[in-house]
């Protein structure tokens, strides 16, 4: 059954970090906002007007917000760029709409508040009440998501809507159902819309939200606001600004904890790459020796290693960096709650505190969970470093001793082989040597050379292994 609403509106509330504040994709990344309401403008073929035309962005002002609009748009204190234009609901029926696009800058974003509505009133009469089916209209090829936007801060959508006579009297689940198609309707698409997430009360009118933060990105956030009384009409008019700020706000903690996810993807995979190299010092701590080829490695991972300890712990202040942003815009958040409470005195407020107070908190708490369970990633490292630095210390030393050995027991062979050998004096011009088989003895000087060969080798034999029981006598010892 499709429902028919009085006067529904749409709200786009969209930010963008501005070029210079962590952004550096130039004069294109300042005009995203006004760019998109422009083409936005065109889908909904409201003919000769651009925002980019209308804005002065070089205005200097003192005040954390900047409205943008050009002096000599501004009539009647109106910072907002008024628009009309028209819908065709059916093959016979024409509907007008107007609305506002508002640019403003705060101290490091762009916002815009687009509002696409069907007026209340014409020619000083109320209009009609018209079928949900208008909601599709005011976003022709999904214009108004987040794929089209592309804003680096996120958006919030919010569709309000008066309910007609009848239905006023009804329960809170017609409600839901006439909630449910009001998002159904606005994007027809089941893949790309967001599922239920809460409902409440708001201004004395229900409120139901839709999108959840943790769900795969683009995350959108919508709500559906069903007014019933007049009075949430005038307190929506008396406290849009700060409602404003609250959905700025919200989109930055909600784009820190999806930063939040990036960050974690980037250490959990430095965090596995750094237990594979434990493993690998574990295996290798099996074995007796090392030969020279894996000593060599395992220098290569020790210059490695501060490198990829720096790498660990700039992700690691990444990570944390994420959970303060959160923490300090949800204060940011509370304040401008405090402000709305004191506008309105004793209004419930509930619905938006829930998100301050409660997602929030869950969000921080996630994190921080994250980083206690990464921070053992720098103590493996260290360990790490250690554990190789001992082992290669370890074989070198090793390896030392055992050319000490080598050189002492050559050494002692040398000696002796150098001694037997001062028989050469036995080669003399009277007593020369005869060439083989011709003579039956053999010459003095080869008898001593063989001597000397044969004592040197032996001496030297008997040196190692007498060098060899003292290690291992030294090794029992201690």
């Amino acid at each position: 059954m499709n429902h028919k609403v009085y006067a529904p509106n749409i709200h786009l509330f969209a930010f963008h970090l501005r070029n210079g504040y962590g952004d550096s994709t130039g004069e294109q990344s300042n005009n995203q906002l006004w760019r998109k309401c422009d083409q936005i403008f065109e889908k909904l073929k409201i003919e000769d007007l651009k925002l980019t035309q209308k804005l002065d962005q070089q205005k200097f002002s003192d005040s954390p917000r900047v409205d943008l609009l050009k002096e000599t748009e501004i009539k009647d204190n109106k910072v907002s760029l008024p628009l009309n234009g028209q819908l065709l609901l059916n093959d016979h029926q024409v509907v007008k709409i107007s609305g506002f696009a508002y640019p403003l800058q705060t101290h490091d974003s762009y916002a815009l508040w687009l509002n696409l509505r069907r007026p209340d009133r014409e020619n000083g009469k109320k209009t009609e009440s018209v079928d949900l089916s208008i909601l599709s209209k005011f976003n022709p090829d999904s214009c108004l998501l987040p794929e089209f936007i592309e804003s680096s801060l996120g958006q919030t959508l919010l569709i309000t809507a008066w309910l007609t006579e009848g239905q006023n009297y009804q329960d809170k689940q017609f409600l839901r159902e006439l909630a449910d198609q009001c998002v159904e309707e606005f994007i027809p698409d089941p893949l790309h819309r967001p599922k239920f997430n809460r409902d409440g009360l708001l201004f004395g009118s229900a409120i139901f939200e839709y999108g959840i933060i943790n769900q795969p990105p683009p995350h959108q956030h919508i709500l559906v606001w069903l007014f019933c009384h007049t009075v949430t009409d005038t307190k929506f008019e008396k406290c849009y600004k700060e409602l404003m700020d609250l959905f700025y706000y919200r989109s930055k903690v909600v784009q820190s904890y999806l930063n939040s996810r990036k960050v974690y993807k980037n250490i959990y995979d430095a965090y596995k790459t750094i237990e594979d190299e434990v493993e690998k010092i574990e295996c290798l701590g099996d074995k007796n020796d090392l030969y020279c080829q894996e000593l060599f490695q395992y220098k290569g991972v020790l210059k490695k290693i501060p490198k990829a300890a720096l790498e660990y712990s700039r992700l690691l202040r990444d990570l944390d960096q994420c959970r303060h942003m959160i923490k300090m815009n949800a204060q940011c958040y509370e304040e401008k709650l405090a402000k709305i409470q004191a506008k309105l005195q004793s209004d419930n407020l509930i619905f938006l505190e829930i998100f301050s107070r409660k997602n929030c908190l869950y969000l921080q708490e996630e994190i921080q969970a994250d980083l206690g369970y990464f921070e053992h990633g720098s103590g493996l490292l260290e360990k790490l470093l250690s554990a190789i630095r001992g082992m290669v210390e370890i074989e070198q030393a090793e390896q030392a001793i055992c050319r000490q050995d080598t050189i002492k027991w050559l050494g002692a062979g040398i000696g002796t082989a150098v001694v037997v050998a001062s028989s050469s004096t036995h080669l003399t011009p009277e007593n020369p040597i005869h060439p083989p088989f011709t003579s039956r003895t053999l010459h003095p000087f080869i008898t001593s050379l063989l001597m000397s060969a044969f004592l040197g080798i032996l001496v030297g034999l008997i040196a190692r292994w007498l060098i060899q029981q003292r290690r291992h006598k030294e090794v029992v010892n201690k």
